[in-house]
């Protein structure tokens, strides 16, 4: 029988999430942003890391010394794209990950697209989707304005609570001229490093400088989160060798920031139940139509963005490093091509959590969650939805 997890990653300073924009040779750039959220393959290779540390029969000094034994714990590769479900080993399923408020115990997830459009007081602005003739349109949106990105918390009582005003903050933590936090300010701290990356050597006085040189001036920019926050997913294991009591320190990110790791093993006897009640957010429902919200990235291809009526929807780049256990051995380098390297797989693009779909109100659900099926995806925490009927 599974076992279910929650991991907690409390970072222990600024933290780095690579995308496509970096510092490196065949992609260079002066200004490099972090995403706010780490993708869901760090995930996945940090906890098949800390499955291996705490296996010492196959795993010594840092290095895997029975493999077949490693193969049987974490499988024999990392994250392929595939058609079908990957062999994690013991990993059976990974889940989103989120925002949680581990002081207060509230969860905070990103509020869906149709609903975060602020005026200049921070105060939302409803949007209903309106169909004029064959054009689809949403009422009240200002383009001038646009949509801010805004994390909400699941309410307990939706028709009592939904209006409050505290179901909902930003992103990015504000301070007013005083200094004083402001009213929706969020959890990231942005924290901006400029600097210059010169190599020793290349460049004198009486000689023009390199045009490698010329690229190393640069601009960063990392979060912090503000305290008692942290990041948050469940993990479902089919053994229990993680020992919560533990005290962790992991490396995630690009500039490998250290995250203090805390496990809880979640009491239940109904995975899905819990990982519902615990994703589901409380979201305004739509008229006539049915609401698909992303309640993480999803891999999608043209075809089945098509099949809804109309969606409001973001990308994000994905990429990921492949490992295998029986070959890869330099986990330093990076390489163009499979072998004993580490090897990044081709950039694609996904559409980012708070996208939202509107489909006929007489599409049914499992018509709804065929569209959006990717059990290789799904398995490590994309492409998960909730559909919302309308009220009408």
């Amino acid at each position: 029988m599974s076992k279910l997890y929650k991991i907690q990653l409390i970072p222990q300073g600024s933290f780095f999430f690579g995308n496509e924009n970096t510092f490196g040779d065949n992609n260079q750039n002066y200004f490099v942003r972090s995403n706010y959220f780490p993708q869901q393959t760090s995930l996945l290779g940090m906890l098949r890391y800390e499955l291996l540390k705490s296996s010492p029969e196959v795993f010594k000094n840092n290095k895997i010394t029975d493999k077949v034994g490693a193969i049987n714990l974490i499988g024999a590769q990392s994250f392929v794209n595939e058609k079908k479900r990957g062999d994690f080993g013991i990993i059976k399923n990974i889940y989103p990950v989120f925002i949680e408020d581990y002081k207060h115990g509230i969860n905070w997830f990103v509020k869906p697209n149709d609903e975060s459009q602020l005026n200049n007081k921070d105060v939302l602005i409803p949007n209903t989707l309106k169909k004029n003739a064959n054009h689809f349109l949403l009422e009240n949106y200002d383009p001038k304005i646009g949509f801010t990105p805004l994390l909400a918390r699941k309410v307990q009582n939706p028709k009592k609570d939904e209006k409050k005003d505290n179901n909902f903050m930003k992103f990015d933590f504000e301070q007013d001229e005083n200094g004083i936090r402001t009213k929706k300010s969020g959890p990231f701290i942005t924290c901006e490093q400029v600097g210059i990356r010169k190599s020793i050597g290349k460049y004198r006085a009486d000689k023009e400088e390199s045009a490698d040189n010329k690229k190393g001036f640069y601009k960063q920019v990392t979060f912090k989160l503000d305290d008692n926050y942290c990041f948050s997913f469940f993990a479902e294991l089919n053994d229990t060798i993680l020992d919560t009591q533990k005290e962790r320190y992991i490396q995630l990110g690009g500039e490998k920031s250290t995250f203090k790791m805390d496990i809880v093993e979640i009491d239940t006897t109904d995975i899905s139940n819990s990982i519902e009640n615990t994703y589901y957010i409380t979201a305004k429902a739509p008229e006539i139509y049915k609401k698909v919200i992303l309640l993480s990235d999803a891999f999608l291809n043209l075809n089945q963005i098509e099949k809804s009526c109309f969606h409001i929807s973001n990308t994000v780049s994905f990429r990921c490093i492949s490992t295998t256990v029986k070959e890869t051995s330099d986990y330093v380098n990076m390489s163009k091509s499979k072998g004993s390297s580490l090897y990044k797989s081709k950039n694609i693009n996904l559409i980012s959590k708070g996208s939202v779909f509107f489909f006929d109100a007489k599409t049914e659900n499992e018509t709804i969650l065929e569209i959006f099926k990717n059990e290789c995806f799904q398995q490590i925490g994309y492409n998960h939805i909730q559909i919302i009927k309308p009220e009408k």
